[in-house]
């Protein structure tokens, strides 16, 4: 039988994005043993998959990792004794690479990569190493391809002829939703009127200082107190402190929810919500994948490569001149974040919470200059990218 085993070092976000191929996948290889090597943090994603077999859980991470933890990787991956191995990350980083090379496959598949985590030079000398590469979609002069469409060129690669776009999906059991549910009951959340707040993404650049104004713009005509479940986790809980003393005196009140749930847990929490809210984040691929309206901050480091794709997701955006850096930010505050107006966001998360049909992002209007006033060197503001998400300016 053959043992196929996908790597996937990234992150719970893009592992969200990915989990749409995997019925697809195993349509290719209906008779093989499937695994993924993957993030500790990551493996429970798989854990309820019915699509893999296996979980080959890593310590791994971009920033830090040593070079016990890349044996370690390898030694788990061959032991595992894969007779394929798929690589469908489009951004390959160096500390990922470092375990491929290490491992004992017969073919070895990936597809090609683009340039955001490594050299031109690096990139080739990676890929040099597969026995195969698939063509990923030519990226447009500005913006990037959908996330989404890249994982079905790979299938389409490997042989599937799917008509159906990939989505994003999640495995979870009901042990998973009825904790979600207990834990909404015993703080007395209706899951109707849940909202659900991811207000610290992977990012240090998707940082808001905004939050508590614009929550407190979006529920201020509320009868009724408004309660906004904050997760992620541990790291999120200074964050959510300062949100929680900014909306003193307004209908809102947030309950700290991070660290205190596993990772599965806090997905059920998301799926049974009336609305997420958050960053450029996991939170929001969950919300997508469980049918939820999410309001989201969208920067500009990737426009159009992860959001948005879905019509359930309300966009919040500054457009700037400076959208497409990778998150290689020149500047010392990340304007294209920091700087969307609280009052726009949070027309965005009135829509969302509302139900209404997605269909165009939250921009300031034309000549609209959050840096009036100031000094300094400051990008310039872009009339023309809201139209690439189809949008027009909030008034």
């Amino acid at each position: 039988m053959t043992r196929v085993l996908i790597i996937r070092t990234d992150a719970i976000g893009d592992a969200i994005l990915w989990s749409g191929a995997l019925e697809r996948l195993r349509g290719l290889f209906p008779d093989a043993t499937i695994g993924v090597l993957c993030r500790n943090s990551v493996a429970p994603l798989y854990r309820h998959c019915p699509f893999v077999d296996d979980v080959v859980p890593i310590e791994y991470d971009d920033a830090r990792f040593t070079e016990s933890q890349r044996d370690s990787a390898i030694d788990m991956a061959n032991r595992w004794k894969p007779d394929l191995l798929l690589n469908p990350i489009r951004s390959k980083h160096p500390h990922g690479e470092s375990i491929v090379e290490g491992i004992h496959a017969g073919r070895r598949v990936c597809i090609e990569s683009d340039t955001a985590n490594a050299s031109a030079r690096d990139i080739h000398e990676f890929q040099s190493r597969y026995d195969r590469v698939i063509t990923s979609i030519p990226e447009p002069e500005f913006g990037a391809v959908c996330e989404l469409k890249h994982h079905a060129a790979f299938l389409r690669g490997l042989g599937d002829d799917g008509d159906e776009p990939v989505a994003p999906r999640l495995f979870l059991s009901q042990d998973d939703h009825d904790q979600a549910a207990r834990m909404l009951h015993e703080h007395g959340v209706s899951p109707k009127d849940a909202v659900v707040l991811c207000p610290v993404g992977r990012w240090r650049n998707t940082h808001y200082p905004g939050w508590g104004d614009a929550l407190g713009l979006a529920f201020r005509d509320s009868e009724a107190e408004r309660v906004i479940i904050a997760v992620g986790t541990d790291d999120a809980r200074p964050m959510i402190r300062d949100i929680q003393q900014a909306v003193v005196g307004s209908p809102v009140r947030v309950l700290d929810f991070a660290g205190k749930t596993e990772l599965r847990t806090c997905l059920a929490i998301i799926a049974a919500s009336r609305v997420c809210i958050g960053t450029d984040t996991f939170s929001t691929h969950a919300a997508c994948a469980s049918g939820v309206p999410n309001a989201v901050l969208l920067g500009g480091a990737f426009p159009g490569r992860f959001l948005p794709y879905s019509p359930l997701t309300h966009v919040a955006m500054l457009p700037l001149d400076c959208y497409g850096c990778d998150w290689k930010c020149r500047y010392e505050r990340t304007h294209c974040v920091a700087d969307i107006p609280p009052e726009i966001f949070a027309i965005a998360i009135r829509r969302a919470f509302d139900g209404q049909a997605a269909g165009e992002v939250c921009a300031p209007p034309a000549g609209f200059n959050p840096f009036d006033g100031h000094r300094g060197r400051y990008p310039a503001v872009s009339d023309s990218i809201p139209l690439m998400y189809h949008g027009k300016p909030c008034r």
